[in-house]
């Protein structure tokens, strides 16, 4: 969470109140999609921090790549975390848009995640559950995306080849 120095840097450099920035993003639906997506991505690093067997947490922040590193059983893995959309499947099953937001243009696969993308994935459920709980994957057990050799599906469900136990999913990662 920001302190009040860098909270009052940015009021100050958007010559807006707290408040007034606060309803700006409430106000703009892509702009607090984004915001949620940061969010999530906090609420994973500092779970993830307490984690047992889990050191050197750090977030990154770099386009197109996972959002948070770490080091389990002295192995580097990267965790790219989704937020599932609000509408579930018919059967409740809450389901990820899993792509970046840009391609290349000459090459629209660049779009779609490859398996070697990263080691794990995290489902943040808030947005059906309104609770910031992950379920985690590798990305290996993922579907493949029909038109694009060596990328995972967009269309993702939330299914139950996925776990709470993220331990569980980290030692695997590790092991593989």
């Amino acid at each position: 969470m920001p302190g009040p120095t860098r909270l009052h840097e940015l009021t100050k450099e958007f010559e807006l109140s707290a408040d007034e920035v606060l309803n700006v993003i409430a106000n703009a639906p892509r702009l607090k999609m984004a915001v949620r997506g940061w969010v999530a991505e906090e609420h994973l690093y500092r779970w993830l921090r307490k984690l047992p067997g889990v050191k050197d947490c750090e977030r990154i922040n770099r386009e197109g790549g996972a959002d948070v590193a770490l080091r389990f059983g002295g192995v580097p893995l990267e965790i790219e975390c989704k937020n599932v959309l609000r509408q579930t499947l018919a059967d409740g099953t809450p389901r990820i848009d899993f792509q970046r937001t840009r391609a290349a243009k000459s090459n629209p696969c660049s779009r779609y995640y490859a398996p070697s993308d990263f080691n794990v994935v995290a489902a943040c459920l808030h947005a059906v559950t309104l609770k910031w709980e992950f379920r985690f994957i590798q990305p290996t057990a993922l579907a493949p995306h029909k038109k694009c050799p060596g990328k995972l599906s967009n269309l993702v469900h939330v299914d139950d080849a996925w776990t709470n136990n993220a331990r569980a999913v980290l030692a695997a990662a590790a092991a593989a």
